[in-house]
């Protein structure tokens, strides 16, 4: 799939009851220009049988359990996108969140990470809300703002990441 703006990566470690949820919100994006990765980290549930329906429409690579750290950085070595998205597989994604990073890409083509907003859903229920902001982009405010302010929300599933940021840098390995 030449010029894929996303790989969606969903690094799965025995959640073959979620996986559904987190593959269907990641094909339901009004965006697409995406591709759909499922690293299976060596799950001893039944995540390889729930993956079959999905096979036409994603990838799906099982590997030996090594961490999420490595599922990550091996989601990120197949990837085709110019940017890489995260999903944990017990999460999903609201339908026009790529279209959003798109749109912030396009105006800002430049930034190699882009923050959204999310939601996050505690076992009772309850939401909680936090919406992306833009920030000054030099450094220095940028951490300001993230120690003073907590305007940055860095939540793994609303960042999308510039392929060459993982030029210089990975996930480390052994760290849970």
């Amino acid at each position: 799939m030449p010029n894929l703006t996303f790989s969606i990566i969903i690094a799965s470690y025995n959640y073959a009851h979620l996986l559904p949820r987190a593959i269907e919100s990641a094909l339901a994006q009004t965006c697409t220009n995406y591709e759909i990765i499922v690293v299976d980290d060596g799950s001893t549930d039944n995540t390889p049988e729930v993956v079959q329906p999905y096979l036409g429409k994603i990838q799906y690579h099982r590997q030996e359990n090594l961490g999420h750290c490595a599922t990550n950085n091996k989601g990120i070595s197949l990837a085709s996108g110019k940017y890489c998205y995260f999903l944990d597989a017990d999460d999903e994604m609201l339908e026009d969140a790529l279209s959003h990073f798109e749109q912030a890409i396009q105006e800002h083509g430049e930034i190699s990470l882009f923050f959204g907003g999310y939601i996050s859903v505690k076992e009772s229920g309850e939401e909680t809300v936090s919406i992306g902001t833009r920030i000054d982009s030099t450094p220095y405010a940028a951490l300001k703002a993230y120690l003073s302010k907590k305007v940055i929300g860095i939540q793994h599933g609303s960042v999308v990441v510039h392929r060459t940021v993982f030029d210089q840098l990975s996930y480390p390995e052994g760290v849970k």
